[in-house]
């Protein structure tokens, strides 16, 4: 075999998804209302890394243009 993947880089990439996923469906429960939160959290379990990182992002675009607003 040319390439082979330690079990112990198997089980990081697996924590570190869990840690994600538990996080982003937390706080898109938390933050978002209505078919929003319903369809955030289907991205969510449907896209794999993918999907908590979309919402990762959106969410502190989001806080960030909220920020902004106060400060003016």
């Amino acid at each position: 075999m040319l390439f082979t993947i330690s079990p112990f880089v198997i089980l990081f990439l697996v924590a570190l998804y869990l840690v994600l996923f538990i996080s982003t469906v937390f706080m898109a429960w938390l933050n978002e209302k209505g078919a929003s939160m319903v369809i955030w959290i289907c991205v969510i379990f449907f896209c794999p890394f993918l999907g908590p990182l979309l919402y990762v992002f959106y969410d502190l675009f989001k806080k960030r243009s909220y920020l902004k607003r106060i400060q003016l």
